[in-house]
């Protein structure tokens, strides 16, 4: 949504009048367009920074789950590396919404809102889990 939020606020800086329903529909088909993508580079990030906390905690830290406060953090360190990655490995920033320090900034805060809500989450997830 910040990525898409981002882009209609510079057509209106233009002067291109950008109407809530438009806002609404641009919101859902960038959400279908980038979600194989976008998606996809995401779920491996945090498949694979969700997989070493949980490791770090095991090991060093002797606890048997992170504190959803860690969870946050990992999912914005997922997005602030992923966007990272991607100027130099396709040397385009291709999330166009994160083009600005603003823009990325939303967009970290984005996994760690993500992060803080699957750690908050993840209990319940187990619990569920367990009863199948």
């Amino acid at each position: 949504m910040s990525h898409t939020l981002f882009v209609l606020h510079e057509l209106a800086e233009l002067g291109i009048s950008i109407t809530t329903s438009i806002r609404i529909q641009a919101i859902l088909d960038d959400i279908a367009g980038l979600m194989p993508a976008y998606g996809a580079v995401i779920a491996i990030g945090l498949l694979i920074a969700f997989s070493v906390l949980k490791l770090i905690s095991k090991k060093l830290a002797k606890q048997p789950d992170p504190s959803w406060m860690w969870w946050g953090l990992a999912g914005g360190f997922t997005l602030c590396s992923a966007l990272l990655l991607m100027q130099p490995l396709l040397d385009i920033t291709l999330i166009a919404g994160a083009r600005s320090d603003f823009g990325f900034a939303m967009q970290c805060l984005s996994g760690v809102c993500g992060g803080i809500v699957y750690g908050i989450l993840r209990p319940t997830i187990s619990q569920a889990g367990e009863h199948e």
